[in-house]
């Protein structure tokens, strides 16, 4: 069994739960993105609920089973949340967690209609704003996407063959389990059907279950539920890990022979729009955005040649 704290109490009103009719609500998904490739991993959904009075929530619910899988450069927390206490759901209360404050404007901001208006919002609601912008935090690599938009369907759902079930998470005695109540599972009729060889395999694999979600097959050629998710990431993260280490040890052999043979011509420069990286460049140092925008915005794909850039920048025009 997952270790999960379920005789955690409140010990605030901040972190009691509000009961009643819920007037408006929405929900997203936060996950940890890793740079190196775009790879995103599900660490916890996040629902805003608002009820009379101006009274609101926020609710955090770890996923528990994809975090205790990730390695330490992936994931190193949720900001304003006490992880250490591995609790099954976090309650913020009429206060705003420190979570959404960080990345996103308050309603004193100058610039705050704007802002909303630029993601096609008339409306003030940060966890929707959040959702919509591109604009990313600097202080680490967590984003927040909407509930429905998966990409896992997008990417293997046109396979008629392959189902989505919501089971109920049990023990190996058929007891419901403390961690969450319902989880997603693919269900494919084979081992097959998520890839013809190990690599596409893993590589499939891989993306449903940073997802946050099972997999098993109906003729029960393998299966992988909540208790294995965690050993199963570390395994197909190092292997990814591995992999790309060994092609960039080739690659750095085949320089070096081509050095030898007066052949290697080096790394072709990337060409930027000066304007865009000029304008990609102040946005990140006034943090009005993250580093993944100023990287998008300048068209450059690597953070260390943004870095490098940054500095010529500054070099070319004395600052």
């Amino acid at each position: 069994m997952l270790s999960i704290n379920t005789e955690w109490e409140p010990v605030n009103e901040y972190t009691t739960p509000l009961k009643g009719r819920v007037h408006n609500r929405n929900e997203g998904v936060i996950k940890a993105v890793d740079f190196r490739d775009g790879s995103k991993y599900t660490v916890a959904d996040i629902v805003y609920e608002e009820y009379g009075e101006d009274q609101f929530q926020y609710i955090f619910t770890p996923a528990w089973h994809v975090i205790d899988g990730l390695p330490y450069r992936l994931f190193q927390g949720i900001p304003g949340l006490q992880l250490e206490q591995r609790l099954e759901h976090y309650y913020r209360v009429n206060v705003e967690p420190v979570f959404i404050k960080q990345r996103t404007p308050s309603r004193n901001r100058q610039d705050l209609w704007e802002l909303l208006e630029e993601v096609g919002m008339d409306y003030y609601d940060r966890l929707e704003w959040l959702m919509r912008t591109k604009m990313r935090s600097g202080n680490d690599n967590l984003i927040v996407e909407k509930k429905e938009e998966n990409g896992l369907r997008e990417a293997f759902f046109s396979n008629e063959n392959i189902s989505v079930e919501r089971v109920r998470v049990t023990d190996a005695y058929g007891r419901l389990a403390a961690y969450a109540g319902m989880i997603e599972k693919i269900v494919v009729p084979n081992k097959d059907t998520l890839g013809n060889s190990p690599k596409e395999f893993n590589a499939n694999l891989l993306g449903i279950l940073a997802e946050g979600k099972l997999v098993s097959a109906v003729d029960h050629s393998f299966s992988v539920g909540v208790e294995e998710v965690p050993g199963m990431l570390k395994l197909l993260i190092a292997q990814k890990e591995l992999t790309r280490e060994y092609r960039r040890e080739q690659q750095k052999a085949g320089i070096e022979k081509a050095k030898v043979k007066n052949q290697y011509k080096g790394r072709k420069r990337i060409e930027v729009d000066g304007i865009k990286l000029q304008n990609a460049i102040e946005c990140f140092e006034k943090k009005e955005i993250g580093l993944e925008e100023a990287m998008r915005i300048s068209g450059l794909t690597s953070r260390s040649t943004f870095y490098r850039r940054r500095k010529e920048w500054h070099e070319k025009h004395q600052i």
